[in-house]
C-alpha cells in the first residue's frame, strides 16, 4: 500500500536537519535546481530523497543568508548519497553546515560520518 509521497509500508524514513550559512542568497535554489521556494513543499532530489525548504532566518543587511532544509530518506536508499549531493552542491562556497545541530566541515569524509551516525542511530 502506497503512503502520500510514495513510501509504503514497511519503509522508514530518516530525516535530517541540515542549515546552512552563505553568503550567497541565491544558494538554496541553486541546489534544489528550482526558480522558486515555497516553505514546505518537498522538493526530489534523488529518487527516494526529498528535502523540504524552510524560510531564511531572518538577519541584519550584511550578514550571512542562513536556510533550512529538512531531508527526508526512504529506507533502502542509501543515505551515502545525501552525504555526496551535499558536497557536491556546497563544495568551494563559502558555507556553514550543520547536519542535526552539529556542525560539519565541507569535505566529504566529514559528512559521511556524521551521516551514517544518523542512519546508525535511526534518527
Amino acid at each position: 500500500m502506497l503512503l502520500a509521497g510514495g513510501a509504503c509500508y514497511g519503509q522508514f524514513m530518516s530525516h535530517i536537519d541540515v542549515q546552512i550559512e552563505t553568503g550567497d542568497r541565491g544558494l538554496d535554489m541553486e541546489m534544489l535546481e528550482t526558480d522558486s521556494l515555497s516553505v514546505g513543499t518537498p522538493i526530489s532530489l534523488l529518487d527516494g530523497v526529498t528535502a523540504t525548504w524552510s524560510a531564511p532566518l531572518k538577519k541584519h543587511a550584511g550578514e550571512p543568508y542562513v536556510f533550512n532544509l529538512v531531508i527526508t530518506v526512504v529506507s533502502g536508499v542509501s543515505i551515502h548519497l545525501v552525504g555526496s549531493w551535499l558536497y557536491e552542491k556546497l563544495k568551494g562556497r563559502s558555507a556553514k553546515l550543520r547536519i542535526n545541530r552539529t556542525e560539519v566541515e565541507i569535505e566529504p569524509d566529514k559528512i559521511r560520518v556524521v551521516i551514517e551516525r544518523i542512519e546508525k542511530d535511526g534518527q
